[in-house]
């Protein structure tokens, strides 16, 4: 089995310290991907951008992190699942009602973008009970 990713005590003091959350993906999400650094939300540009475009903004992000840390693209499986663990540590939806690319594609080759859908407020007639994190499969 490959060695899982862990950041030394030193990047996750300097990540920690610039606002990042922290999470372990499990072994039968990816066996290799291991603790991942994140923020809620989009990156300020991000919205509308071609997945080319996105990856250009995230090497842009290599320049202010620490040591020891580099930006990525999560696959759809690792996006659902964090989605999903921030949820139930923090009652916060990481990517309401908007959708990040991921590294998939579908059949086709298109890449797969995944966000999460709240249920409605209470006040709202409700549609959905169950909150889910969705999947969609989009044109490049």
């Amino acid at each position: 089995m490959s060695d899982r990713t862990a950041f030394t005590p030193e990047t996750r003091a300097a990540l920690q310290h610039q606002g990042w959350r922290f999470a372990t993906i499990p072994r039968d999400v990816d066996p290799t991907a291991g603790e991942v650094a994140y923020r809620p939300g989009l990156m300020p540009g991000s919205p509308g951008l071609t997945l080319p475009a996105a990856a250009q903004l995230l090497l842009r992000l290599d320049g202010i992190l620490p040591a020891g840390a580099r930006s990525g693209i999560g696959s759809a499986a690792e996006y659902e699942w964090l989605l999903q663990d921030h949820h139930a540590r923090t009652g916060e939806w990481l990517l309401p009602k908007v959708f990040t690319w991921t590294t998939d594609t579908d059949p086709r080759g298109y890449p797969i973008a995944v966000g999460s859908f709240p249920p409605p407020a209470p006040s709202s007639p409700a549609r959905y009970r169950k909150p889910r994190a969705a999947v969609s499969a989009s044109s490049p």
